[in-house]
């Protein structure tokens, strides 16, 4: 266009340049969101933004003993399941508190959850956590 010059584009954005790798699925998968354009003249000068509301996959999570602890606490069925289980398995509160606490969550919250449940003293155990996954498959 003429310099000041204005007009009315249509750009057409594929699907496949919104997806991911979905690891455990193996395969590509559209995540569901809010995904903002945005149209510059630089990298420092943004001229237009442009939002659109997506629906995508949204694929079941599979939680496997190689998941992290925030993923088995941040699914939304699986994190009040093992939260109550764990307390039901553990009265002291011990196990509980130290999957609960904010600090210890973002110091252990990365680990794959079957590397917690190797500590005898804790209620976290292979065997609930097959319990718990058990039952959300029901």
């Amino acid at each position: 266009l003429a310099q000041g010059a204005t007009d009315t584009v249509r750009i057409e954005v594929p699907r496949r340049a919104l997806e991911r790798w979905d690891e455990t699925a193996a395969r590509w998968t559209l995540d569901s969101g809010t995904y903002t354009f945005v149209v510059s003249r630089s990298s420092r000068d943004a001229v237009l933004r442009h939002e659109i509301d997506v629906v995508g996959d949204d694929l079941p999570v599979r939680l496997t003993p190689d998941s992290t602890l925030l993923e088995w606490l941040e699914h939304p069925s699986i994190g009040p399941a093992l939260i109550s289980a764990v307390t039901e398995a553990d009265p002291s509160g011990r196990t509980t508190g130290m999957i609960t606490n904010p600090m210890a969550v973002l110091m252990i919250g990365g680990l794959p959850i079957h590397r917690l449940a190797v500590d005898a003293g804790n209620a976290l155990t292979l065997d609930l956590l097959a319990r718990v996954a058990a039952s959300q498959t029901r």
